[in-house]
């Protein structure tokens, strides 16, 4: 599924990404920057053009909330309580091995 090309590339491969990169793990946090930075490394990975955040915005978080059942929230603590940030509680990203398992 995840190498099929169409005009839904885009859709299939943020579908792909979320199964294969983000777990659930109660008590972490992934921030919208930090996804984004992810999503942009996996399509560079797949031989893909980066798209811009707002594009990611439109892909990601829907597929996060049909995978996860989990809303992007507003109220995420930065590092050492650097400000507020966007993302997720109770997901992470994971290390992927060349062949796409989850390590």
């Amino acid at each position: 599924m995840c190498g099929k090309r169409g005009p839904e590339l885009y859709e299939r491969v943020a579908r792909c990404f979320v199964e294969q990169v983000l777990e659930r793990v109660p008590g972490e946090t992934l921030l919208l920057t930090d996804a984004y930075l992810q999503f942009c490394e996996y399509l560079r990975s797949r031989g893909m053009e980066p798209v811009q955040r707002r594009i990611f915005k439109k892909l990601v978080p829907p597929v996060i909330q049909q995978e996860f059942e989990l809303g992007i929230r507003n109220d995420i603590r930065g590092l050492e309580g650097a400000g507020w940030h966007c993302g997720w509680k109770g997901i992470r990203a994971v290390e992927v091995e060349a062949g796409g398992e989850k390590n």
